[in-house]
C-alpha cells in the first residue's frame, strides 16, 4: 500500500498497488501514475535513489559488502 495525494478529494489517500497504472523511470525521478478510489487519475514524482545518496556507511553482511 502507498499514500498519495488526491487533488479531487483534497487529501492524502491510502491506495493498494492495484491502483497504480504506470511507473516511469526518468533521469532523476520515478513517476507513479495512479487512479484514486474516487476515480481521479493522479501522479507523483519521487527522487531516484543511488548508492551515493543512501545514508550510512557500507558494512559486511554474510561476507559481502552491503549498504546500510
Amino acid at each position: 500500500m502507498f499514500a498519495a495525494r488526491c487533488d479531487h478529494e483534497g487529501t492524502r489517500v491510502l491506495l493498494t498497488e492495484r491502483r497504480i497504472t504506470e511507473v516511469r523511470v526518468e533521469r532523476h525521478h520515478i513517476v507513479v501514475r495512479f487512479v484514486c478510489w474516487c476515480g481521479y487519475e493522479g501522479s507523483f514524482r519521487e527522487p531516484r535513489l543511488s548508492a551515493s545518496n543512501l545514508a550510512g556507511p557500507p558494512h559486511d553482511v554474510f561476507g559481502r559488502r552491503q549498504l546500510a
